[in-house]
């Protein structure tokens, strides 16, 4: 682990167009830490990835500093397969570079002399560093058992990717990073497509690798089973530790309390700073009735009330200075208005009054990726499609929705 450098992300901007997606981003990942980002949709949770991988598109302006590992990995939400590769092709170009590090570490050692130059016998220890980091002799057993354990060994290995269901591409780009085991990897909602089996074995995979993980995910058992740490990017306007941070130590569980608790007292200090503001702002409407109470001077005093006047007028104009120069800084120094939780207050069902059966199934194939004899669903069911990657389960709402055609049925 002390070979495998860190991830460093210093105040990183990012503007699409006008719209500004991340701002002042500052991040820094240890080997062996587990970062989980977290936030409401539309975040940057995704563009923050992306702005590290160096994948964003041309029309992002990017400011700021990135130093990232060399030996670095990404498994966005699409896996980056071409349809036309083959499953075979994808292990295979994962398996190439682990097989060149041997055999670099084989042909140094061999020109290894007593006479050896110093220059040679740091190539050598440099060679076998990575090599070692990345497990390299090991990664034909290993690409091996992933493929068993992910369920892909029965697939033919000729098979197209193009022919593959949503679950079985993220299997297969999960067993390319099994075998590689990368120095830092960069992951974007991987538990989408899979299913508990897969994930159980993802999850014990991101605890044993050694190097930097960063994680985009909205799954809280994955946030809680592997992340060391979270990192908001939607916090709290007095941050996750009330000074306008944004990383926790620990899992979700642990956040979701503390982050119940952030937003209790930003909700408290925004109604405290409101009041204070309106008393601010009545200070600096205050007239001198309210420092003479209107008394009107007596004929024998004419001279002293005029005097007395205009210490009133005096202590009129410090005291609105005074309220004015604290509302200022008031004004300033405000946080912002908490905002609603996001509410979904769409109708699921359409709101078109449908009753009785509303989808009929008979005899449906999908040649190699979906045989159904019968499915019938009744306006207010609820219908859990359930199954292994690979199933159909994806099939059946595409050709429910339109936009499959089935062989048959």
């Amino acid at each position: 682990m002390s070979s495998i450098p860190a991830l460093h992300v210093s105040d990183l901007d990012v503007w699409f167009s006008t719209r500004q997606v991340l701002h002042g981003i500052d991040l820094t990942a240890q080997p062996g830490r587990r970062i989980g980002l977290v936030g409401e949709n539309g975040s940057g949770k995704s563009t923050l990835l992306r702005a590290i991988a160096g994948t964003l598109s041309s029309r992002a302006l990017v400011t700021g500093t990135i130093d990232r590992p060399a030996d670095f990995a990404m498994l966005g939400q699409e896996p980056p397969f071409a349809d036309e590769q083959t499953i075979g092709e994808v292990l295979a170009g994962a398996l190439a570079p682990l097989r060149r590090m041997v055999a670099e570490v084989e042909r140094l050692s061999l020109e290894l002399t007593d006479e050896t130059a110093e220059s040679a016998e740091a190539a050598y220890a440099a060679a076998l560093d990575r090599a070692v980091t990345h497990d390299a002799w090991d990664a034909d057993r290993r690409a091996e058992e992933a493929a068993q354990h992910l369920g892909l060994g029965a697939l033919d290995a000729s098979r197209p990717i193009g022919t593959l269901s949503g679950g079985q591409r993220t299997r297969l780009a999960l067993a390319t990073l099994m075998t590689t085991r990368p120095g830092c990897l960069l992951l974007d909602e991987p538990t989408n497509h899979l299913d508990d089996d897969a994930i159980e074995l993802l999850t014990t995979f991101l605890r044993e690798l050694p190097g930097v993980v960063l994680l985009a995910s909205h799954d809280r058992v994955l946030l809680d089973d592997v992340c060391t740490d979270l990192f908001d990017l939607d916090p709290s306007e007095l941050g996750t530790d009330g000074q306008g941070g944004r990383r926790f130590g620990g899992g979700w569980t642990a956040y979701e309390e503390h982050r119940a608790a952030a937003r209790r007292r930003w909700e408290e200090t925004y109604a405290e700073q409101q009041e204070e503001l309106t008393r601010l702002r009545a200070a600096t409407r205050i007239g001198t009735s309210a420092i003479a109470h209107n008394r009107p001077p007596r004929d024998n005093d004419k001279f002293i009330y005029g005097f007395k006047g205009a210490n009133v007028e005096r202590t009129l104009a410090r005291r609105k200075r005074d309220a004015n120069r604290r509302l200022e800084i008031a004004e300033r120094d405000q946080v912002r208005k908490p905002r609603p939780p996001l509410r979904l207050r769409a109708e699921l069902t359409g709101g078109n009054g449908a009753a009785g059966r509303v989808v009929q199934v008979r005899d449906l194939v999908v040649t190699g990726r979906l045989a159904l004899d019968r499915l019938d669903v009744t306006a207010g069911q609820h219908v859990l499609v359930s199954g292994p990657n690979g199933s159909g389960k994806s099939t059946l709402l595409g050709v429910l929705s339109g936009r499959l055609e089935p062989s048959s049925g």
